[in-house]
């Protein structure tokens, strides 16, 4: 017994180092193609240019920021969760209700942890300006600094990253960057996701509060019975994929099992009732 649990643990360590590689190595290949992308653009210019570096930066901003705001969704749009979040799965998620008050995160919140997310991953993309210095430049630049603002089909990223740049004896310098980022079906998830919390009442989850609206978005709905009275929701947008992956909103919420549920209609399921199990975000459908 004691060699096989050795033996077992040895493998989840091999196992962990590489998937760690893998997400290094995708991470690379990620920003390793804008790069490239930009390599050529650099050669040709030939002489000190900050629109091509501006470019480069403004790629680098509009990619990150639609892998953060895809990687943010599942955990209910936050990078950093707040206090009130799930404490022992997998993949701990945000409460958007606790006794039957709504905890839902304002947009203006929303676009702030984007923000952070964007800063934190930015660098990672840059590659600290590498293909311009094999070209000959000499390029510094400070930590990012972003703002976001919500848009109707999206998001609007605005970045501050002083950067300066010296070639052949001259120096420009920038500083200010815009990315839009066009994501209409975040919206329409968000949208369910706020009918939700006050769908939940006792151990009784009303599925027509919330039906219509994920029927018309192609959204599909899952609710998975925790402990501690609690759901949690994994809301799957079809029509928004990245990278052949659907995109995910997830969050929970913890109801009062004091609360009287409504009079019982066709609508209404009780998964909350007679549960011990616990379930994880991972057993979602990706």
């Amino acid at each position: 017994m004691t060699r096989w649990r050795r033996g077992q643990v040895t493998a989840f360590i091999i196992l962990g180092l590489l998937v760690a590689g893998a997400v290094f190595m995708l991470l690379y290949f990620k920003s390793s193609a804008a790069e490239k992308k930009m390599e050529t653009e650099i050669q040709k210019s030939g002489t000190l240019s900050t629109d091509t570096i501006a470019n480069y930066v403004t790629v680098c901003i509009k990619s990150v920021g639609e892998e953060a705001l895809f990687d943010n969704g599942k955990t209910g749009g936050y990078f950093y969760l707040p206090a009130a979040s799930t404490k022992d799965l997998q993949e701990n998620v945000p409460l958007y209700a606790f006794d039957n008050q709504p905890m839902i995160p304002t947009m203006e919140e929303m676009s702030r942890q984007l923000g952070i997310a964007v800063d934190a991953l930015l660098g990672i993309c840059l590659h600290d300006f590498e293909a311009f210095k094999e070209q000959g430049y000499a390029v510094s630049a400070e930590k990012p600094v972003s703002a976001v603002t919500p848009a109707k089909d999206g998001f609007l990223i605005k970045t501050t990253i002083p950067i300066t740049a010296v070639r052949d004896d001259a120096t420009q310098t920038l500083s200010e960057f815009s990315a839009m980022i066009q994501a209409p079906q975040w919206h329409e998830t968000f949208a369910v996701a706020q009918a939700v919390p006050s769908a939940v009442v006792g151990p009784s989850v009303c599925l027509t509060c919330f039906e219509d609206v994920a029927e018309k978005n192609s959204i599909y709905v899952g609710i998975l019975p925790l402990r501690n009275d609690q759901y949690l929701f994994d809301l799957k947008h079809d029509g928004y994929v990245r990278e052949a992956k659907p995109f995910h909103f997830r969050f929970a919420v913890k109801f009062d099992p004091r609360a009287q549920p409504p009079e019982e209609q066709e609508s209404e399921t009780g998964l909350g009732e007679g549960v011990e199990g616990e379930g994880e975000p991972s057993e979602f459908e990706e």
